[in-house]
């Protein structure tokens, strides 16, 4: 496995802080979590891949997870497990210069929360959210409030 063109043991555990602007390959063992709130707040981080490794069965909470990532243009979250979500408000606010995501693998039937989802995401042209089921969502509140639309 290869992360910027160096060789890393696959089972070794990264923190995503460490490696800096350059895209990262996020490996780190969720079994005892419940919530990612705001684990890249403020990253600097231009693209984020996730592994299956990336195991987020059991995670309630994905609010702001990534707020105000301003430099992000690329995020695959293909192996996102989001069946057992509640709260999704504020997750990709602020992440300026995210251009598309593709959130068709996203369960969103348990959310609740909803609010300020995409937020200020004014770079986005393309979205995918034909999985999306907001029935239990009391909270959409500025979705895409400063988007262009």
């Amino acid at each position: 496995m290869f992360i910027d063109g160096k060789k890393v043991d696959p089972c070794r555990k990264y923190k995503f802080e460490s490696i800096g602007s350059h895209s990262v390959l996020v490996l780190i063992d969720l079994s005892k979590k419940t919530s990612l709130e705001s684990m890249f707040l403020e990253s600097e981080m231009i693209s984020i891949y996730f592994t299956e490794k990336f195991n987020t069965e059991k995670i309630e909470g994905m609010n702001y997870m990534f707020d105000t990532c301003k430099k992000l243009t690329s995020i695959d979250l293909s192996v996102f497990n989001t069946r057992n979500v509640l709260d999704m408000q504020g997750m990709f606010s602020e992440c300026n210069s995210l251009k598309s995501v593709n959130l068709s693998n996203f369960n969103t039937e348990y959310v609740t929360d909803m609010n300020n989802f995409f937020a200020d995401c004014y770079s986005l042209t393309s979205i995918d959210l034909s999985s999306f089921n907001t029935k239990n969502v009391t909270d959409m509140y500025e979705f895409f409030s400063g988007c262009n639309y």
